[in-house]
């Protein structure tokens, strides 16, 4: 609380810098300073306390992966911008991220997993979302993005259904509409079915 209360008193920008190697603990010391900037400044609303935390909930799902050190490692850095109104409570947040690793997407290392979101959906979806987007009974080791490796499942425990309910309920508190939602489940859905795609090299004949 004395170190909120030097940003409180102070009329300067103030950064505070998390770095370590991967599995140091830096996404989730993140999510522990927002808890304490929320908690100290207990007068701003429920509704954008939840915003603030759970925006994270849907960066992890689309930008976190397990590797063979860390189980949940973000694969992409972050700057968080806290905003505070004129006497020190907070108001709000924007998150810029960057540098996210592309190349996961296409060839994830041995021993370890594309993005959440991917394990997520497939370990959650209805019926009926199945059908929507032509994925039936598939599963993780029908898509080559996700049978690369072999590898499916975590070791810390967390199930890959909890985790999709927790983003699909965090998307809901932030303002995403239903069919926005189903647009973007469509979206991974699509990614994994173009990572099935092959290529055939066709030799042109010379003769007309």
């Amino acid at each position: 609380q004395a170190s909120y209360m030097n940003v409180q008193n102070s009329e300067k920008n103030q950064s505070c810098v998390i770095s370590g190697e991967s599995g140091a603990g830096k996404t989730e010391t993140t999510k522990f300073i927002l808890q304490y900037l929320c908690t100290i400044t207990s007068t701003v609303s429920n509704w954008v306390e939840q915003q603030i935390i759970e925006c994270n909930v849907i960066l992890e799902a689309f930008g976190n992966a397990k590797t063979t050190r860390n189980d949940n490692s973000s694969r992409f850095g972050k700057y968080i911008d806290i905003r505070f109104t004129p006497n020190g409570k907070l108001s709000g947040a924007s998150i810029e991220t960057y540098l996210l690793e592309k190349v996961r997407l296409i060839h994830p290392s041995a021993g370890e997993r594309n993005y959440h979101v991917f394990y997520q959906f497939l370990s959650s979806a209805t019926r009926q979302e199945r059908d929507a987007f032509f994925c039936g009974g598939m599963q993780y080791d029908d898509f080559r993005l996700l049978s690369q490796t072999g590898t499916y499942d975590r070791r810390d425990g967390v199930r890959d259904e909890d985790n999709h309910n927790e983003m699909l309920d965090a998307m809901i508190t932030i303002g995403f509409d239903p069919e926005m939602i189903q647009s973007l489940m469509r979206l991974v859905v699509a990614v994994l079915h173009a990572g099935n795609m092959t290529f055939t090299p066709h030799v042109a004949n010379d003769h007309h």
